[in-house]
């Protein structure tokens, strides 16, 4: 009887493990409760393949991968061609996207991301980037890096700028409104992080923010109105440039805010009274231009 009921254990010990590990491990058998395939790549757990689920038009990765893993990459075309989901909350334990994370998707309207670009590591002004070893001007630090630049017939063309002179364009669902970067670390938006993204309608920020990169939200034409997380302390040069419909701005702290953040937008001149040191009307003329 001991041995019954010890072999029984066993193999409800072994059961548990299996399901444990049926979120990231290679299986070809898909069910409704398993709809994110993820395996070691190179070492590294990866999200490769997402098979729908029937009626599922929301993923939260936090709530379908294995709890104790964490340094998760999302590999090129892990969604590709998939028309059902509406928004992926994606958590702070995936620390890399490849080029193209998000292509091809025909259904996406909203997206959540820890950061912006391939990796967190950041670059919020020029003078960062050539103090610091690994850092770089270039589009795989804007939203261009996760949706690729392959052409579909369900994508939009966005031109996103990269820097002063250069861009790329990436196709992004059409259907795609609001990204939302949540940050659960000190973090900073990156420089043109969305330069050019005309159709986002919102973006939405939250968690550890503590700076807006230069020219990071210029020409945000959809954009109507953004909110500031306590956390930030400076909005960098051109921040805000040129977001015409801008009409509403939330702070919650005092600010250094660079010359030009504001220009081009709808937001009245004494928005920021309360928050920036001695402001007066030559500041304001260098924040919101003539």
């Amino acid at each position: 009887m001991k041995k019954v009921i010890k072999t029984v254990l066993v193999l409800m010990l072994a059961l548990l493990l299996g399901l444990s590990m049926v979120a990231c491990q290679d299986n070809d058998e898909t069910t409704q409760e398993m709809k994110v395939k993820c395996k070691k790549i190179d070492g590294v757990y990866t999200v490769y393949d997402y098979v729908p689920g029937e009626g599922v038009t929301e993923l939260n990765l936090d709530e379908v991968l294995d709890k104790d893993i964490t340094d998760i990459r999302i590999k090129k075309g892990a969604f590709s061609g998939d028309s059902s989901l509406k928004k992926i909350i994606v958590p702070a334990r995936v620390t890399s996207f490849d080029a193209g994370a998000f292509e091809e998707m025909g259904a996406l309207e909203s997206l959540e991301i820890p950061f912006v670009g391939a990796s967190a590591n950041s670059d919020a002004y020029y003078a960062e980037s050539k103090a610091a070893d690994g850092k770089a001007v270039d589009a795989a630090r804007t939203i261009a890096h996760l949706f690729g630049t392959e052409e579909y017939d369900a994508g939009m063309a966005v031109t996103i700028k990269y820097d002063g002179t250069n861009s790329t364009t990436a196709y992004m669902p059409q259907t795609l409104r609001e990204i939302v970067v949540n940050a659960s670390e000190e973090y900073s938006i990156p420089m043109y992080a969305f330069n050019g993204a005309v159709n986002l309608t919102s973006i939405v920020l939250k968690g550890k923010i503590d700076a807006i990169g230069q020219n990071a939200f210029e020409g945000c034409k959809e954009i109507k109105e953004i909110e500031l997380p306590e956390t930030v302390a400076t909005v960098y040069e051109n921040a805000f440039l040129n977001c015409s419909k801008l009409n509403k701005l939330t702070v919650k702290k005092a600010l250094d805010v660079k010359k030009g953040a504001f220009v081009g937008t709808k937001l009245a001149k004494d928005v920021l009274n309360d928050y920036v040191k001695d402001i007066n009307d030559d500041i304001r003329k260098d924040i919101f231009g003539e």
